[in-house]
Order: C-alpha cells, then sequence, then structure tokens
C-alpha cells in the first residue's frame, strides 16, 4: 500500500487532495500538531529543493517572477536523478518501472528560439527569442517568450 506523511499544515488539508488521495488508494498520515521533530526529512527535501531552485533561478539572472517555474524545474530534475537509497532507485524508476531519459536536460534561463508552427504573414518572423523555463513532459518544454512575455509550451525550439 502506498502512503504519504505530512504535517497538520493547511495546504496539505483539503477536499481536494482527500479525494485524490482516496482515488489512487493511497493512505494518509498525519504528524502530531506542533512537533517539527517529526517533520526533519520533509523540511530537510524541502530545503534542498528550495536551495537548488534559488541556485538556477540566481544562475540563469532570470526575475524572481520565475521562482514557481525553477521549483518544478527543480522538482522534476531532482525526481529523474536522485538516488533514493532505499531502494537504489530514482523516484521517477520506482513510479514508472524505467529510468529516466535525461538526454532531454537543459540548462534553466538558457536562451532559445521558439519555432511557429503555424503560417505567419511573408515578412514576419517565424521564431521568437525565448528563456527556457522548464519541463512540460518527457517531450515539451515551457519557454519565456520575450515578445509576448507569456509562458508557452512547444517542442520545436533551437537552442542556442
Amino acid at each position: 500500500m502506498k502512503g504519504i506523511r505530512s504535517d497538520n499544515g493547511i495546504e496539505f488539508k483539503n477536499a481536494i487532495l482527500d479525494y485524490f488521495f482516496a482515488e489512487k488508494g493511497i493512505l494518509r498520515q498525519y504528524s502530531a500538531a506542533r512537533t517539527p521533530q517529526q517533520n526533519n526529512i520533509a523540511k530537510r527535501q524541502n530545503r534542498t529543493l528550495i536551495d537548488a531552485a534559488r541556485t538556477m533561478l540566481c544562475d540563469s539572472k532570470l526575475p524572481v517572477f520565475f521562482w514557481a517555474e525553477a521549483i518544478n524545474t527543480t522538482c522534476y530534475f531532482q525526481n529523474c536523478v536522485l538516488i533514493n537509497k532505499q531502494y537504489m532507485k530514482t523516484p521517477y524508476e520506482i513510479l514508472y518501472g524505467h529510468k529516466p531519459m535525461v538526454t532531454h536536460f537543459r540548462i534553466f534561463g538558457c536562451p532559445c528560439m521558439l519555432v511557429h508552427l503555424e503560417s505567419t504573414p511573408k515578412y514576419n518572423s517565424k521564431v521568437d527569442d525565448c528563456y527556457f523555463v522548464g519541463y512540460a513532459g518527457r517531450t515539451t518544454y515551457r519557454f519565456y517568450n520575450k515578445s509576448t512575455k507569456h509562458i508557452v509550451e512547444s517542442f520545436d525550439v533551437h537552442w542556442m
């Protein structure tokens, strides 16, 4: 049986998560209130995640409002790379039963050009300058389009 352990924080106690965990057959356990000593592993993992995201964000020189994208990218990366000592496998391997492909990994914040698939007028540009800000799947990336100032998902990109 699968299980998840968390503190009594309100972010973990809501009807949406209750329904999701019940649907997936996941057992929920909560630590006692006001006992941070029971949360050492979770706090250490969160600190590792936040430190890695902060490093990626600082190294990329992107603005702070990309914080959530940096956290998501860090989480995806760590699930594909960090080994669980108990199973000697990555979390991705444990969940999907095979090793993750890492050939699609890119440097957070690296510049790239996003190719337009839809037809554009004859003299308009067919590419936009973008920054890589994360993964939307195994073959799809997330980009910040500098001209539209929106985050878009695509797989048609030219890396610089």
